[in-house]
């Protein structure tokens, strides 16, 4: 088994080990629900390391993620324009899951640097990670 896939299945069981710490006290579960967060984006992480991707590949991916926290960064002052949204969905229709989660979780945090990092951090991984899965799976339609 190779280690990626011990690191995942590791973080498969935190997550599930959160989800049921939150079951059984409920007073703590925001804590939970935070780790469940953090082993999510472990998890997916080591299925990103998993993926048979070529340097260009690789380049492209952190290109688009280096555009979506530089667009992000450059419009927080404008309510209601998110470009990494826009820039998510569209490397996840092009390039796949793989990379659309890729993008969505990068460009997160890499533009939480320059915006603040903070609890919320994660959770904006996993949404915008979210939506570059949702465009790869709406790829055939559009």
């Amino acid at each position: 088994m190779s280690s990626a896939r011990v690191v995942a299945v590791a973080a498969a069981g935190a997550f599930f080990a959160a989800g049921a710490w939150t079951a059984t006290d409920p007073g703590h579960s925001g804590l939970s629900l935070l780790l469940a967060a953090c082993a999510l984006i472990v998890a997916g992480a080591a299925w990103l390391e998993t993926g048979p991707g070529s340097a260009k590949e690789l380049a492209l991916i952190a290109t688009l993620a280096a555009a979506a926290a530089a667009g992000r960064v450059l419009f927080a002052a404008v309510p209601g324009v998110q470009p990494v949204t826009v820039t998510v969905v569209a490397a996840g229709v092009a390039l796949g899951a793989r990379a659309g989660i890729a993008v969505g979780a990068t460009g997160a945090l890499v533009s939480n640097f320059f915006l603040g990092q903070g609890p919320w951090t994660p959770w904006q991984m996993l949404a915008w990670g979210a939506c570059g899965a949702a465009g790869a799976l709406a790829a055939p339609f559009l």
